[in-house]
């Protein structure tokens, strides 16, 4: 296997229950990555260490808050997120401090659509990231939020406008944006290379929110299905 190459960026990590119970076991998680300008270096400072991390990730917990108790996205109150993550990530793809992972856990904050409760937790509304670039290293990325709070029309698509979780997702990564000149943060499509040809980061410009509902395969994967059985020929 090709080793990886991957430029400087940190990992936003998000996530917690699906159900009612805070204590459930299923559990969701989004990831956005943030490609990182610090000091003017092409990689990390030697010192960049979880105190840089989690100085980041304090600023923005708030936001996450937000994104995820917000409406739009309006996702269903099944939805608790519970935890936030920040690591920057070596040139191989791992954690740049090994060991050390910069995490804060709180009281479960729920999704406001209250009043729908039914989705199947492998329902999950697909936002799209997309860069300068339309194809290729760094063009296209995407997360999939759970659970969310929509009903649909009669050939089975969503019957809200998805402009207004377009919206909320462009205030998110607004808001995760931190360009001071000196030790910039910024959303981002990163993708890893190799010897010949090394990864690249493309910040974000646009999200896409489409009105059809997606599947999710590792949430359905992780849900543990119990069977009926009838007997057609003793």
């Amino acid at each position: 296997m090709a080793f990886e190459t991957y430029p400087p960026h940190m990992l936003l990590s998000f996530g917690g229950v699906l159900g009612s119970d805070a204590n459930a076991p299923e559990q969701w998680s989004c990831n956005v990555r943030l490609a990182t300008f610090l000091a003017g270096s092409s990689g990390f400072p030697a010192n960049f260490d979880e105190t840089q991390q989690m100085a980041y990730l304090l600023r923005h917990i708030t936001d996450v808050q937000n994104l995820i108790s917000g409406s739009p996205p309006g996702l269903s109150s099944q939805v608790g997120l519970q935890w936030i993550k920040c690591n920057a990530i070596a040139p191989n793809g791992d954690y740049f401090n090994e060991g050390v992972t910069s995490e804060v856990q709180f009281a479960t904050v729920r999704g406001p659509a209250g009043g729908l409760q039914n989705q199947p937790f492998q329902v999950s509304l697909v936002c799209s990231f997309r860069s300068d670039v339309q194809r290729g290293l760094g063009s296209h990325g995407r997360i999939y939020l759970p659970c969310p709070g929509v009903s649909y029309t009669t050939d089975g698509k969503i019957s809200q406008d998805m402009q207004g979780t377009a919206n909320a997702l462009d205030t998110f990564l607004t808001a995760l944006t931190e360009e001071d000149g000196t030790n910039d943060v910024v959303p981002s499509i990163v993708s890893g290379g190799n010897a010949s040809k090394p990864g690249i980061a493309r910040f974000i410009t646009k999200v896409l929110v489409g009105d059809v509902a997606d599947t999710q395969r590792r949430r359905r994967n992780d849900l543990v299905e119990v069977y009926d059985m009838a007997v057609v020929r003793p």
